[in-house]
């Protein structure tokens, strides 16, 4: 589900969500079990006798126990044998939880099943991940619930175990997330089951499976053991990541940049800053807006975007943009690999966000800059964008470019999912605020 897979306790676990199919929506970078005590199981009627040739379907409920902790959700990770039993149906629970949003999605942001199943039988891999929401807004849930029921058609005899993909540390397999700063697996035991499959019998009636008796869990046998690894940033991505080039990160002392007293004659600095709680939001997968903090870099979606609207920018048409930066204070210690690419939208009269008018619906400029690195953030420290010149002289060059314009910047989040770092937002603290400093002449 790695197309499949948007925070703190005694835990250190960064957790990513992303919305294609592949790997696991929460990627893990750090590990402490000093809580973990989660369950995932499956609830399978052990009494049942199964045939090839059955008329009804193998339902295997899947059933997840979260010991009194809030969680975002989790991933789904599991293999049979696809030479014994076919996947034939995912059936998402429909009882009233907050457990209601399923990954990976379709363009239409309904849960593309039929990726996973088709994968299923290929390969015995069932991979999903499943999120908490509340209306379409992001949530949490707590307690003891069924989250799914997998259909399986019988098509030969023999055995197979349904079992979960569950290793410590790793990024690719069954997770539950708890809430906090740093998302925090706390899975500890995960119940495998395993079934068999009887030939054909024309005596032996078609088998219905009853439901399974309410399941309490065990106290967890913690079947996982994450390894407590205090420095960050193991490379969990499957697949190879760019190659990290560090760019502008240096702390910046002040919130206010000064122009150089040594700038050439007719060269100009100004200042733009976040202005109202509604411009500088997060969008991943959801539209994240009003909070404290806005996030840069990716999360749950397989690229998630941060955006930031100007108002007012006053510049000389066609004027020659010597350097650009977006100018960051973090609002918290961070020490994690992140991913962005800046590039502007291509307009000189950028629309409010909003859920019809998402930052990844917007047309960007042709340049952009890449921030790829992984040096440690502290709070209240200020930090630079690389430099974004190229792409705003886009928009000054623009024939539609007037007195005084309204533009976007969107931070386009790639690299491992949960690969990001936290900002000051505009209702964090309206003095530190993003701000956009433009050197021009």
């Amino acid at each position: 589900m790695d197309n499949v897979a948007k925070i703190r306790k005694t835990v250190a676990i960064v957790v990513a969500l992303a919305v294609i199919a592949g790997g696991a929506t929460y990627v893990f970078i750090q590990a402490n079990a000093s809580n973990a005590k989660g369950v995932l199981a499956f609830t399978v009627n052990q009494n049942a006798e199964y045939r090839v040739g059955q008329t009804d379907p193998i339902s295997v409920p899947i059933r997840i126990a979260t010991d009194n902790a809030d969680i975002y959700g989790a991933d789904i990770s599991l293999t049979f044998s696809p030479s014994i039993l076919r996947l034939i149906d995912i059936v998402p629970f429909d009882g009233s939880t907050t457990l209601q949003t399923f990954l990976p999605q379709k363009t239409d942001r309904s849960f593309d099943k039929d990726t996973v199943l088709t994968t299923a039988r290929q390969s015995g891999l069932v991979s999903f991940s499943v999120v908490a929401t509340d209306g379409g807004v992001p949530s949490t849930y707590n307690g003891n619930t069924i989250i799914a029921t997998l259909l399986f058609e019988p098509i030969t005899e023999g055995q197979t175990t349904l079992s979960w993909n569950a290793v410590a540390g790793q990024t690719d397999d069954s997770n539950i997330v708890e809430t906090g700063e740093i998302p925090s697996d706390i899975l500890s035991t995960s119940e495998n089951a395993g079934i068999t499959i009887l030939p054909a019998s024309a005596n032996v009636p078609t088998s219905t499976p009853t439901t399974a008796p309410t399941w309490t869990p065990v106290p967890p046998t913690a079947t996982l053991t994450p390894t407590k690894t205090p420095t960050a940033i193991p490379t969990r991505a499957p697949t190879a990541t760019p190659t990290r080039v560090p760019l502008t990160t240096t702390p910046i002392p002040t919130q206010t940049p000064v122009p150089s007293p040594t700038a050439p004659q007719g060269e100009q600095t100004v200042t733009y800053q976040i202005t109202d709680k509604n411009d500088d939001v997060y969008e991943d997968i959801l539209l994240y807006r009003g909070g404290r903090s806005v996030w840069l870099g990716r999360g749950l979606a397989s690229q998630s975007y941060s955006a930031f609207r100007f108002k007012d920018v006053s510049l000389p048409k066609s004027a020659q943009i010597m350097s650009a930066y977006l100018e960051m204070n973090s609002s918290g210690n961070s020490w994690i690999s992140v991913d962005v690419t800046f590039a502007f939208e291509n307009t000189a009269d950028s629309a409010a966000f909003s859920n019809s008018s998402m930052p990844s619906s917007r047309t960007l400029t042709t340049n952009s800059a890449r921030m790829s690195e992984n040096v440690q953030w502290k709070r209240n420290q200020s930090y630079r964008s690389p430099d974004i010149s190229s792409s705003l002289q886009e928009l000054v060059n623009r024939s539609d470019w007037g007195n005084s314009n309204t533009i976007s910047l969107i931070g386009v989040g790639n690299g491992s999912r949960w690969s990001r770092k936290k900002i000051t937002s505009f209702e964090g603290s309206a003095a530190r605020a993003v701000r956009l400093v433009i050197t021009y002449r």
